[in-house]
């Protein structure tokens, strides 16, 4: 299996206006966070004996924020960043995003910071041994 939340993370990082650093798995205790997860569940791939790996795996972005609208707002950018675009991820790792959510509640905490969260399904081709 091939994992791709780090180099996605790195992308993401790098070619977005985040209003808040990208971490892995947990937002921050800062009122504005963001972080990305790979979904719970069950990723198929297929692989050759050239090395090459095909595969299917979810992710979600959350966004936390003292306001509603950056919250929100930061993972349409996202959603239309990412949407079917083909891009590389490393020298040997593509990925292909679709949108699966529109941005959508989560929480919200004692002091009014809320967090939305958008997921989304990614195809990757990786053409080496690992």
């Amino acid at each position: 299996m091939v994992s791709i939340i780090a180099d996605s993370k790195d992308y993401i990082s790098d070619n977005f206006t985040n209003y808040a650093p990208l971490q892995t798995d947990v937002l921050s205790d800062d009122s504005e966070s963001i972080c990305i997860r790979i979904d719970p569940g069950r990723p198929v791939e297929k692989r050759y004996l050239n090395g090459t790996r095909v595969g299917v795996t979810d992710f979600s972005l959350y966004c936390k924020s003292a306001s509603k609208a950056t919250a929100i707002n930061q993972l349409w950018d996202y959603i239309n960043g990412l949407d079917l675009i083909k891009f590389p991820l490393t020298d040997n790792l593509s990925i292909t995003t679709e949108p699966q959510t529109e941005p959508h509640f989560i929480s919200k905490s004692e002091n009014n910071e809320v967090i939305y969260a958008a997921s989304f399904r990614t195809w990757y081709e990786y053409n080496g041994r690992q």
